[in-house]
């Protein structure tokens, strides 16, 4: 006779890792009722929403200058996509995790995160209760993903894996004006915007972002964002 199997027993708040004392939480969201509405979700023992931020730049910032603990980044953001945050993040060093919402299912995306260095994915359909458990496991050391797509739904978290090894401080071989081009890099500007605010020609802006890429040993835009947000020179 073939045996029923049983329902595993439901996961509740007492059987979750705890969090670490007052862990701080940063919220990154384009609209001000979605954050609203995670802080509220978020009002749990030990854990404290501590920075709510709109644009991609200011959680940036946040992360490099105030080192949250974790920040829920929502996957639709003005100007980078999720993936784009996390990769800059992950060329930052920073030991910040990072829970990333999304609104689509797709296991390249779910593996391109991991890759980056995801703590954890999550879609925004999901309800309080899996909100509040994959934010706990995360705290308390896990990584939570997904179970399609060939993902491990659960496992430890480790070191935050880097795109590039070689993200020394090579600020000194840029000319001045190297260094005014890559500072107005981050904030999503054009190249047209960036040669207004410099009174050069767009041409010029774009001769000087050939040779900060190779004196600074970075391949694109992320990159050259990334290491100017490591290296201090970002301007927001």
């Amino acid at each position: 006779m073939n045996r029923v199997p049983k329902c595993p027993p439901e996961v509740t708040i007492m059987d979750l890792p705890n969090p670490p004392p007052d862990a701080r939480i940063l919220i990154a969201g384009g609209h001000p009722l979605f954050l609203e509405g995670l802080e509220t979700v978020l009002d749990i023992p030990g854990i404290h929403v501590a920075w709510r931020v709109n644009t991609e730049w200011e959680a940036l910032q946040t992360v490099r200058d105030r080192h949250p603990d974790l920040m829920i980044l929502d996957d639709c953001l003005p100007d980078l996509d999720g993936l784009e945050v996390l990769e800059i993040i992950s060329h930052m060093d920073f030991r910040t995790r990072v829970l990333l919402l999304t609104s689509e299912e797709n296991p390249t995306r779910q593996r391109r995160a991991a890759e980056l260095g995801a703590a954890g994915l999550l879609s925004k359909e999901a309800g309080k209760e899996k909100f509040t458990d994959t934010v706990l496991r995360i705290l308390g050391g896990e990584r939570v993903f997904p179970s399609g797509g060939g993902m491990v739904e659960r496992g430890k978290l480790g070191r935050l894996a880097l795109v590039s090894d070689d993200f020394r401080d090579r600020s000194g071989s840029l000319t001045i004006r190297e260094r005014d081009v890559l500072s107005h890099l981050p904030g999503g500007k054009k190249t047209d915007e960036i040669a207004k605010e410099l009174g050069i020609a767009p041409e010029t802006v774009r001769t000087h972002i050939k040779h900060l890429y190779r004196k600074i040993r970075v391949h694109n835009r992320t990159q050259a964002v990334a290491w100017a947000f490591k290296h201090g020179i970002a301007k927001i």
